[in-house]
């Protein structure tokens, strides 16, 4: 553990570790007779940097912290308690803010091999519809910025490349497309660009983020994905 003052706050860093590395840290402030335990919002910017929406966070922050006892106040988690309950408090909110950052990082994970899974099946199919020999998996290809992008699968034709990119329905997978699809997008005679999604309904509103692509769905006709990459 380690306590630092900064103004009439003490910070106390526990040893839980968040998956990026960093210490769970609580705020602690006095109040009357009362000493107010918070997680000064720290949760909730751990959450952020994975694209968690607001809504979720809220959803699975509130179930995990009711079970502990803590308070969620919208992006902050804290508890109010005499000092003989301090140590506890302390405890208490570490461990519900490291255990909401776990959930939500498992879920980010299990989205990524949603990807994965939507990746192997897309590459088999161009395979069958183009043959081995026009399809490279996991290809990389720079964008306009000079980024270099690893891609689902380049189908490569003698006049033009077609870029395949399968895209899940969490956050970080679209916006990651849609970052990539523009960088793309801006080069002089670009490849074709198109998105593979297993269902654009579960995309919502952010199915707009992949506009520079073709958006294809995952069951649809061969056609229509050998038209997307001509």
């Amino acid at each position: 553990m380690r306590a630092e003052r900064i103004g009439g706050s003490w910070f106390v860093s526990l040893p839980l570790i968040y998956p990026d590395g960093s210490f769970a840290t609580v705020r602690i402030e006095q109040r009357g007779d009362l000493f107010r335990v918070s997680d000064n919002g720290f949760t909730w910017r751990e959450a952020e940097d994975i694209d968690v929406s607001k809504r979720s966070f809220g959803q699975i922050a509130g179930a995990i912290a009711e079970g502990i006892g803590v308070t969620v106040d919208e992006r902050l988690l804290y508890v109010e308690v005499p000092v003989v309950m301090l140590h506890r408090a302390i405890c208490d909110v570490a461990e519900t803010s490291w255990r909401i950052i776990d959930r939500l990082f498992e879920r980010a994970f299990a989205d990524n091999e949603e990807e994965e899974a939507l990746a192997e099946t897309l590459t088999s199919k161009l395979i069958g519809l183009f043959g081995q020999g026009m399809v490279d998996p996991k290809a990389t290809v720079f964008g306009a910025s000079t980024n270099e992008w690893t891609v689902s699968a380049i189908v490569k034709f003698p006049d033009h490349n077609a870029v395949f990119q399968a895209v899940g329905s969490h956050s970080n997978s679209i916006y990651k497309a849609s970052t990539e699809f523009r960088d793309l997008s801006a080069l002089k005679s670009g490849p074709r660009l198109i998105a593979v999604v297993k269902d654009t309904a579960s995309l919502g509103q952010k199915l707009a983020l992949l506009s520079p692509a073709k958006v294809l769905e995952q069951g649809q006709a061969d056609e229509l994905y050998r038209k997307a990459a001509a």
